[in-house]
């Protein structure tokens, strides 16, 4: 392994950064950058923080292998409190209710194929029928052009 080589820096060159330093001045980031840069960077997940899963156990008997036989049942809810959605997740549907709030259509995003889209009727009622097996989440908007997003759920 061999060390890096410093390049050396002629007398002359010394003297000009020097001067450099005093014509410039101190080279200071603008003020607020840092509080704005951690904000950005807070602000990245918005749609997965907006949307707190809380979610009730099922009735499911220990030591038994699958879902109780009504389902599991998920809720979510925007941090605001603004919109709050129930989902129950059996076999073959995906149903819920918009327990707060008001939608016109909720998405089941998917990883390995296209999101479905389902109209929420008048009493808040949605359901995807026969959704593939595998990962999914739940997103619905909350604005022309924001939407909250659930954790993943296993169908």
């Amino acid at each position: 392994m061999t060390d890096a080589i410093e390049p050396e820096i002629s007398p002359v060159d010394r003297h000009l950064m020097a001067e450099l330093r005093v014509v410039l001045g101190p080279d200071l980031a603008p003020a607020g950058l840092i509080e704005r840069a951690e904000g950005l960077v807070t602000f990245m997940d918005v749609d997965r923080d907006l949307a707190a899963l809380l979610e009730e156990s099922s009735s499911e008997l220990a030591g038994t292998r699958g879902g109780a036989a009504s389902g599991d049942q998920l809720t979510f809810e925007t941090a605001d409190g603004a919109v709050s959605v129930e989902a129950v997740i059996t076999r073959d549907r995906v149903s819920g209710q918009v327990l707060s709030g008001t939608l016109s259509e909720v998405t089941l995003e998917r990883i390995s194929s296209d999101p479905l889209v389902a109209s929420v009727d008048e009493l808040g009622r949605f359901t995807f029928d026969n959704p593939p097996p595998g990962p999914a989440r739940l997103r619905w908007p909350l604005s022309t052009t924001r939407s909250a997003t659930s954790d993943w759920f296993l169908l």
